[in-house]
């Protein structure tokens, strides 16, 4: 009999050791970690409305499962955005100073990209991941006051 309980041990240790492995596995996996509940994600670019100059901007994107809820700050203001996940795409309404309006955003590994619409304008908003929130993204740079005689 103790023969047999040290089988059914090993047995059980072993196939505890395997789904342990799968579901860990499963957690760590990058595919499926960006559309857990909950995750939020930075990145900092530009957008260009018609001809006009670029703005920079930053993005941050709540995600809780296949809804996104964020935000888009410039310096001039911050607009919020609800939208949907469909793959790679993100398509929704933002909403702020100036106007509401439809738009699109793809995500490509590091990279975002994307188009909106503001009354009669297109725009587009090309941005990097990133690990600074807005407040920090929108900081001025410090200042060197380590220049060197020939720097300064």
């Amino acid at each position: 009999m103790p023969r047999f309980r040290n089988t059914m041990m090993t047995v059980f240790a072993k196939t505890f050791a395997a789904l342990l492995l799968v579901a860990l596995s499963s957690v760590t996996d990058p595919a499926t970690a960006k559309n857990h509940l909950g995750s939020t994600e930075f990145f900092a670019g530009e957008a260009q409305i018609a001809s006009q100059p670029p703005l920079p901007i930053h993005l941050t994107l709540r995600h809780s499962g296949t809804a996104i809820g964020g935000t888009i700050a410039t310096p001039v203001g911050e607009f919020e955005i609800r939208a949907k996940a469909q793959g790679s795409s993100i398509l929704g309404q933002f909403e702020g100073p100036g106007g509401t309006g439809p738009i699109s955003l793809t995500i490509n590994a590091d990279q975002l990209s994307g188009s909106f619409t503001l009354g009669e304008l297109q725009g587009t908003i090309a941005a990097q991941r990133t690990t600074l929130d807005a407040q920090a993204f929108f900081l001025p740079p410090k200042e060197n006051l380590k220049l060197t005689t020939a720097e300064s």
